[in-house]
């Protein structure tokens, strides 16, 4: 990676941790901080980076002529100072925050449907996790009327397990999971 650096980068990189080596001694916390923005700083540049490079090839596409590498190069340089340049990276960078904001919502939809299906993993995670509990009176041998009182804990059946999961997913207005329901429609 070092290699691939200019020299001013190089050079900006050993100092900052030269004085990011420098504040570990005397406040870890405050470098730990130090580090964590540095790194958010540098996912932000790579994003600017490629919004821009992806904006200079939709630029180029957009074209009536044959585009070469320095058109490319000609946006890199010069979609800062114009506004009409600087909105196809507006553009990009919305693409982006658009898509990654897709994936995470996907993702999340994805283990909250797996959460919620009835499956092997999940009698397997649920197994033996809700229990009804009542008190029981239990009968002395001796002569008192003192009768001692024990809770009773009894494992909800998977069965209603399942029967809570899709009521969750009819209040959520998710299609039924196949396996929640018989081939009558009714919960299984």
């Amino acid at each position: 990676m070092m290699a691939e650096m200019n020299e001013a980068d190089r050079k900006g990189l050993h100092h900052f941790i030269n004085t990011l080596t420098a504040q570990a001694y005397s406040d870890p916390l405050s470098a730990l901080e130090a580090c964590w923005q540095a790194a958010l700083t540098h996912v932000r540049d790579q994003s600017l980076k490629n919004a821009v490079y992806k904006a200079a090839l939709e630029w180029c596409g957009q074209k009536d002529r044959e585009t070469f590498p320095a058109d490319v190069e000609y946006f890199i340089q010069n979609w800062q100072a114009m506004p009409g340049l600087r909105g196809y990276v507006d553009r990009q960078l919305d693409k982006t925050a658009e898509s990654e904001e897709l994936a995470r919502l996907r993702a999340e939809n994805a283990r909250l449907t797996e959460a919620l299906t009835p499956s092997g993993g999940t009698k397997a995670a649920y197994w033996d996790e809700f229990h009804i509990s009542y008190e029981q009176r239990v009968e002395s041998d001796d002569d008192d009327d003192d009768d001692a009182w024990e809770t009773v804990s009894i494992p909800v059946p998977w069965t209603v397990v399942k029967e809570i999961m899709a009521a969750i997913h009819a209040r959520a207005a998710l299609a039924p999971a196949k396996c929640c329901t018989t081939n009558d429609g009714a919960a299984a």
